[in-house]
């Protein structure tokens, strides 16, 4: 089991970030390293529950990650293009992939951006397509997306803790 204080600093956090959670079973336990865990832990405290949902079904919070081809980077999976344009000026691959304090940050700016655009649900659809894609997608798409219900069900793992480390 993870330890206690992580355990409670999620559970605290989760039953007060405000999101109602849809009904559904009880998730199983998640089965993470120590080091996943603590990145998950710290997704949570730098974006909230979604942002900790994110990381954890796009890398399982591994940190050094690289998904969608060699093109997406790091536990939160962030594209090149995503990352220069929340920094506002170049971001090497190198970067985005081996500093997770720099990643899981520039992941939950641009959530919160996405969120600003469309909305509480919207904004996770829009994390995931981007916001060129987003802006082309209907209000229905975005808020009942596969990949929103797969975050919220990563969301119902997250508050169904504690996580396993076997």
């Amino acid at each position: 089991m993870i330890t206690r204080l992580a355990a409670l600093v999620l559970t605290a956090a989760i039953s007060g970030a405000g999101y109602t959670l849809p009904a559904c079973a009880q998730a199983p336990a998640l089965h993470l390293s120590a080091e996943q865990t603590a990145a998950i832990v710290d997704a949570y405290r730098v974006g909230g529950i979604r942002l900790a949902a994110i990381v954890l079904q796009e890398s399982s919070g591994c940190l050094q990650l690289t998904g969608d081809g060699g093109d997406a980077y790091g536990c939160a999976q962030l594209h090149l293009d995503t990352a220069e344009h929340v920094v506002g000026s170049r971001v090497s691959a190198w970067m985005l992939a081996h500093d997770y304090g720099l990643n899981v940050r520039i992941a939950a700016i641009y959530l919160n951006e996405c969120t600003q655009l469309y909305g509480y649900k919207g904004g996770i659809t829009c994390y995931h397509v981007g916001i060129p894609a987003a802006r082309v997608m209907t209000p229905h798409a975005l808020i009942h997306s596969s990949y929103l219900r797969t975050i919220e069900r990563r969301m119902i793992e997250l508050k169904n803790l504690p996580l396993s480390t076997d």
